[in-house]
């Protein structure tokens, strides 16, 4: 008894046609997976937020009564420049690409979507004293909350309440 068995297999224009077609299907996938671009208010937003944390945390570890510690924002055309200082000393600072991203701040908003709200003039400056408290130049402790949104195609928002606590979402 003799049992025949017929290799069979791929011709040589199937394999050719699939990998055409992968070729096809990877190309238009590639399209649809977001660019940086689309992280950019994000991104920014946390670097904000980190900045203003470390502000509050390094007032409280400062502690000092006679210094505010200064959270200094300024806007240098392409990028933003956030400096923590407390007198004389530089204690921390970063540069943030803007990559088309607006700042807003508002103090008495908290509804508005950020498109109605106006664009922060800059330079900016944020205290902090030595209980890690949000409060004025004159050290008048805040008595509301600090709405940022940053706006793109997809804005974020952040606040800032009186107690210095800094966090992404709305003001409540």
């Amino acid at each position: 008894m003799r049992i025949q068995s017929k290799i069979k297999g791929f011709t040589l224009i199937e394999l050719i046609i699939v990998i055409i077609l992968i070729s096809i299907v990877s190309a238009v996938g590639m399209a649809l997976f977001p660019t940086t671009q689309q992280y950019a208010s994000r991104l920014i937003a946390d670097q904000w937020l980190l900045s203003f944390r470390l502000a509050q945390r390094l007032a409280l570890t400062r502690q000092s009564a006679t210094e505010l510690l200064t959270l200094s924002t300024s806007d240098t055309g392409g990028e933003w420049l956030l400096t923590i200082s407390q007198g004389a000393t530089t204690l921390d600072s970063v540069t943030i690409d803007k990559v088309n991203v607006t700042a807003k701040i508002s103090n008495i908003d908290f509804a508005s979507s950020c498109d109605n709200l106006t664009s922060a003039a800059f330079p900016v400056q944020w205290y902090f004293n030595g209980y890690g408290d949000h409060v004025t130049a004159a050290r008048a402790q805040m008595t509301g909350n600090t709405r940022i949104c940053f706006a793109d195609t997809n804005p974020r928002e952040m606040c800032i309440s009186p107690s210095g606590y800094s966090y992404e979402g709305s003001c409540l």
